[in-house]
């Protein structure tokens, strides 16, 4: 790379005692490393008058790979360097950040399964983690929110226990057992819609509630970007209840003086676009 540099400066001020001068080294030693590069390219570089040079057609033609080759050098030698670029982590449900992980594989960032909105908002604030994804509407001082999707929250299954469900009132309940603003959210759903289950099945994972729905062990409360897929390829219906509509929207939290805002806001831009693609 030394010698790109030297070669540039040369083709640039066409004088090798200018660029001794300016470099703060010797003549002969400018010589040698444009004579070591002419001998690695296997062709001349310059012409060489008494103590004017002038480019040969190759060194022109190598000129500007020669500058490039430079330009990228110094890129990725800035960003290797600079301490204010590093791998984002976001911390949040487990739902939400196997989406973001799946559709966009290529993000650079750790994440950390937590559904407790108050341990995420801790993580935040002491700087343990970056960005935080939680649900509900949490406004804290020191913290920016951007809200990303707004979803509602409905009782869901396939069509037969559906259908049972509404003949006979029968229902088999499968409940996600999670801390926070989404076990909030579901019990005012349960509350407000007046469900009362013959029967209560408990997960902690996500995943395991859409297996058991699909097997038909029950009916699940549930937001619909959850069982997205499964909606749309009509493996699992809502039972509708007119009268009410209840919604609950996710966020992103990150700390409005973090050094790498500029990092996160691209991040976050890029993250709501894959979002906006697939609900």
């Amino acid at each position: 790379m030394e010698e790109l540099y030297y070669f540039v400066q040369v083709a640039t001020l066409l004088s090798f005692s200018q660029v001794a001068q300016s470099m703060g080294v010797s003549q002969p030693a400018v010589s040698q490393k444009i004579k070591s590069l002419e001998k690695k390219m296997g062709c001349q570089l310059f012409f060489r008058f008494g103590k004017r040079v002038m480019l040969t057609p190759e060194g022109k033609l190598f000129l500007a790979y020669a500058e490039n080759a430079i330009l990228a050098f110094n890129t990725i030698s800035k960003t290797l360097t600079d301490k204010t670029i590093k791998q984002l982590t976001l911390a949040g449900d487990e739902h939400f950040l196997s989406i973001l992980l799946k559709t966009l594989s290529d993000l650079d960032v750790q994440a950390i399964e937590i559904t407790n909105s108050r341990q995420v908002i801790e993580l935040i604030e002491n700087d343990t983690y970056d960005i935080g994804v939680l649900w509900g509407n949490h406004s804290l001082p020191g913290l920016h929110r951007v809200e990303l999707s707004s979803n509602r929250l409905v009782l869901a299954g396939s069509k037969r226990l559906i259908n049972t469900y509404r003949t006979s009132g029968t229902l088999h309940l499968i409940r996600y057992d999670v801390a926070g603003a989404y076990k909030n959210f579901l019990e005012n759903f349960i509350q407000t819609v007046g469900l009362t289950p013959t029967r209560v099945t408990t997960y902690n994972n996500l995943n395991l509630i859409k297996k058991a729905m699909l097997e038909e062990i029950g009916l699940a409360v549930i937001s619909t970007d959850i069982i997205y897929d499964e909606l749309h390829d009509g493996s699992l219906e809502i039972c509708e209840f007119p009268e009410t509509t209840l919604s609950i929207k996710n966020a992103m939290i990150y700390k409005q003086n973090h050094p790498q805002i500029d990092q996160i806001t691209t991040l976050i831009s890029k993250i709501k676009q894959s979002i906006k693609t697939k609900y």
